[in-house]
This record gives structure tokens, sequence and C-alpha cells, in this order.
């Protein structure tokens, strides 16, 4: 019985984790235009949540980091390119 109790209570937990990300995510999207979930160290875009993009911009996922953020780039204005910097490449996010 006692396994059993451990089961249930690590379901429960698992359960709530679970709903608590889907909160942070919803909170996230309130303020957030956009949002990437990313595995870095496999230059890997494996989430994109965005309220507004159409639904044929959207890569198939998983897709490649960079590939992905190179033709973005060709939609960034100028004065932005610096700060676009940051979030270019999977390796200057990693540095």
């Amino acid at each position: 019985m006692d396994e059993k109790q451990q089961l249930m209570r690590y379901y429960d937990q698992l359960k709530q984790s679970i709903l608590e990300n889907d909160h942070y995510i919803e909170a996230l999207m309130a303020i957030a235009q956009l949002i990437f979930s990313v595995n870095l160290t496999q230059n890997q875009i494996d989430g994109i949540y965005d309220n507004y993009m159409c639904a044929d911009k959207k890569p198939n996922l998983p897709c490649d980091y960079n590939a992905y953020f190179k033709q973005l780039k060709a939609n960034v204005l100028e004065d932005c390119l610096g700060s676009f910097s940051v979030v270019e490449s999977s390796q200057s996010l990693l540095n």
C-alpha cells in the first residue's frame, strides 16, 4: 500500500506541475507577443507560442534555431539589429 500512496503522491505532484506550467505560459502570453521553447544545446526550436502569427508562417517543429532566426533577421529594422544579435544564434544565447 505504501508504494501505491507514493505513486499517487507523485502523480498528484506531476499533475500540479503541469497545471502550473500551463498558467505560467498563459501569464507570459498576456505580456509577450511571442515565446519560443528552445533546446539551445541541440540548436532546436521545440515550440512557438504566438497568438498573432499566421498558421502558414509557423515552421514545422522542431526546427533549426539558427536557420529560423536567420530568416527572421531579414524583417528586423536596422535600428533593432543590435538587440536582435543577442537572440540571433543559439550559441550567443548559450554564451
